[in-house]
């Protein structure tokens, strides 16, 4: 960490480089953001309210309780994978701590994550109404960035060495869509099938941003005591993985 904060002025600079070239040119600017996360919402909004017919009163409140942070999850995850080999000619040059690429990826995503937020929030204080429980969302959202950003480390080293990774996480990450409880509530699960949804670990998440924002009640003991062993697990194991395959980073990409 004390390596970490003398490379802090590059960490924001390569943040701040990918949110500039992002938006770029872009009347809209970081609106953007917010514009694909809110055509899928309004696709799933008519399938599954009107078509099939899910009765939940704002359900629009509800999926982007879910979408917004999944799409955080998922957009950093991708972009971990190719974080370090895209970084060659960086890596083959300049000297600093390796972790600052990943750790930079997930951060620009978390702005990206911020600055929906500062779009949804008067959205929800207009159709629902805000509740004390939002102030624990700044603790969901450091819990949820550093359990994502132990994926990320684990993703962008192995990827260097196995190439396919890339394309095996695009698949995964799709089929994890479906189970977790984002564009349907858990209660509509079959009891027999709630041991799958559980061994996902976005389930805990979901629920908890749900319950937060949607629910306006502050997450559960247990839900909290579950997300705090997944992001030390997803930590310590991303951070070891990177340790060890960082010394040939420059030999591979």
């Amino acid at each position: 960490m004390k390596e970490l904060m003398n490379y802090r002025y590059l960490l924001f600079n390569l943040v701040y480089k990918e949110v500039k070239l992002k938006y770029r040119g872009s009347f809209l600017g970081f609106l953007w953001s917010l514009l694909n996360p809110l055509a899928m919402i309004t696709v799933y909004t008519v399938a599954f309210k009107y078509i099939i017919r899910i009765r939940m009163e704002n359900y629009a409140i509800f999926l982007l309780a879910g979408v917004l942070p999944w799409s955080f999850f998922v957009n950093s995850l991708n972009m971990a994978t190719s974080c370090i080999i895209d970084n060659g000619n960086l890596i083959k040059k300049v000297f600093f701590p390796r972790e600052i690429i990943p750790i930079s990826t997930v951060a620009f995503n978390l702005v990206q994550l911020l600055l929906a937020y500062i779009v949804f929030v008067p959205i929800l204080a207009y159709w629902k109404g805000l509740s004390l429980s939002l102030v624990f969302l700044p603790v969901l959202l450091f819990l949820h960035f550093v359990f994502t950003l132990g994926l990320s480390l684990l993703l962008s080293a192995v990827t260097v060495y196995f190439r396919d990774i890339k394309h095996l996480v695009e698949v995964l990450l799709m089929l994890a869509f479906w189970v977790t409880p984002i564009i349907y509530p858990l209660s509509m699960v079959p009891q027999r099938f709630h041991v799958v949804m559980w061994l996902n670990p976005m389930t805990v998440f979901a629920l908890a941003y749900q319950r937060l924002i949607y629910g306006g009640q502050f997450p559960g003991l247990r839900p909290l005591v579950v997300m705090l062993l997944w992001v030390l697990l997803a930590y310590a194991v991303g951070y070891k993985t990177f340790a060890w395959c960082r010394p040939k980073f420059a030999e591979e990409v």
